[in-house]
């Protein structure tokens, strides 16, 4: 289970965040299509309960997978969102780390995001403040606006990283300055 609210709300909030069709009737969706994207579009229209299918968590995740399975970063993170919060599949913390870990590792932002909060919080994997900032940093300097607002909450607490007002400061800037905006009240520190 994800130890903090912030955390859920952030990762149960990314499947809600980013459903986008490229059509919108049921005849427009290819159940047949090996590309990833139209295999999102299918996992996305069972996830909502739109385009004419019935809302299905575990359908979705059977089409987040072979999104996954050819190559979807943004499904292996979906999986690992899924996993994490038991959405069509049994919660598993442990799997949920692993898809993220497979993103992070060839380079996606999202992946090292998740993968860095996991070890904040010792889901799924040992618990390890200064890994969990090693990753969640690595997210940040490629533009992920919610690892510029953990990376800016781990530097005001001092977990995983010296404890630094101003760098706090800085990445919390940085996280509004990408459309974090909601975050505006960690700048008055």
């Amino acid at each position: 289970m994800i130890k903090t609210i912030c955390m859920k709300t952030i990762m149960t909030g990314v499947l809600l965040n980013i459903a986008v069709f490229s059509g919108s009737a049921l005849a427009m969706i290819d159940f047949q299509s090996k590309d990833p994207i139209k295999q999102m579009e299918v996992g996305y229209a069972y996830y909502n309960g739109s385009e004419g299918l019935e809302k299905s968590h575990a359908e979705a995740a059977k089409w987040f997978r072979k999104a996954a399975d050819n190559g979807s970063f943004r499904a292996m993170n979906i999986l690992g969102v899924l996993y994490a919060n038991g959405k069509g599949v049994q919660q598993n913390v442990t799997e949920a780390a692993r898809w993220f870990r497979r993103t992070a590792e060839q380079g996606d932002a999202s992946g090292m995001f998740f993968l860095g909060a996991a070890y904040v919080t010792g889901d799924g994997v040992k618990q390890d403040l200064a890994e969990g900032a090693k990753w969640i940093r690595k997210a940040a300097e490629r533009g992920n606006a919610y690892a510029m607002e953990k990376l800016g909450a781990l530097y005001q607490t001092g977990q995983g990283v010296p404890k630094d007002e101003k760098l706090a400061v800085m990445w919390y800037r940085k996280s509004v300055h990408q459309g974090n905006a909601e975050q505006m009240e960690h700048l008055q520190l």
